[in-house]
């Protein structure tokens, strides 16, 4: 009976040492977790950046598009 007594004290100590390393890992996954959320804002905000300056652009196209149909068209009636 001693020795099954002993079993479980050292198992309840292999059990509380990895329940220890469990919370650190635990920690480290919520610490990685913050972290890529915090990055995946960063690149969010840069692709919305990215993508106003295209739209931008392209309306600036479409603009300069216009006003060279509007050339093309005044030089047709001088011609």
């Amino acid at each position: 009976m001693p020795q099954a007594a002993k079993q479980p004290v050292a198992l309840t100590k292999t059990t509380a040492g990895a329940l220890d390393v469990l919370a650190a890992l635990s920690g480290e996954v919520v610490s990685l977790s913050d972290e890529f959320s915090k990055r995946m804002k960063v690149l969010a905000g840069r692709i919305e950046e990215v993508a106003l300056s295209v739209e931008a652009e392209r309306e600036s196209n479409a603009e300069a598009i216009v006003k060279a149909k509007r050339l093309q068209e005044a030089l047709r009636e001088f011609a």
